[in-house]
């Protein structure tokens, strides 16, 4: 997972620009895209979380 992430953090920084990657993604750009899939998984992930817990 550490090979995925280094590249994406030196290319869009730490909390990138949604936009800013999908555009990329979307451009054919494949760091871009891994980026993206990461974002949404992310967001998944934080979603299937309980409350409070």
């Amino acid at each position: 997972m550490e090979r995925l992430i280094g590249p994406s953090v030196e290319r869009f920084g730490e909390d990138p620009d949604p936009q800013q990657v999908r555009a990329a993604a979307q451009a054919g750009d494949e760091m871009a895209m891994t980026t993206l899939g990461m974002m949404l998984l992310g967001k998944e992930r934080d979603r299937s979380r309980p409350c409070g817990g």
